[in-house]
């Protein structure tokens, strides 16, 4: 059974990894990969505490009387997600 056929039935065998997958983009690998890294989901009060996890929030700063700024996303996180949901890797 080549190793695609095999984490496919994985993802078919958890709802939550079904869910995942129900978002545009997101196919068996990178569901797969998110619930890897999650490990425990009760472990997150809020979904926003999913996102801090994997660091996929952006820089902010501000500088004497300037505005609140949004930077890029930072690279702190978990690469392996972050990869997984590049929109230049869409392999799934």
């Amino acid at each position: 059974m080549p190793l695609h056929d095999l984490v496919v039935k994985m993802v078919a065998r958890s709802e939550p990894r079904r869910r995942f997958m129900a978002i545009a983009g997101v196919g068996p690998v990178t569901a797969l990969s998110i619930m890897t890294a999650i490990d425990d989901p009760s472990r997150f009060r809020r979904s926003r505490d999913v996102a801090v996890y994997f660091e996929l929030t952006s820089w902010r700063w501000q500088s004497g009387t300037s505005i609140d700024v949004q930077g890029r996303i930072s690279k702190a996180g978990d690469a392996d997600v972050r990869r997984a949901l590049s929109t230049r890797r869409r392999r799934d």
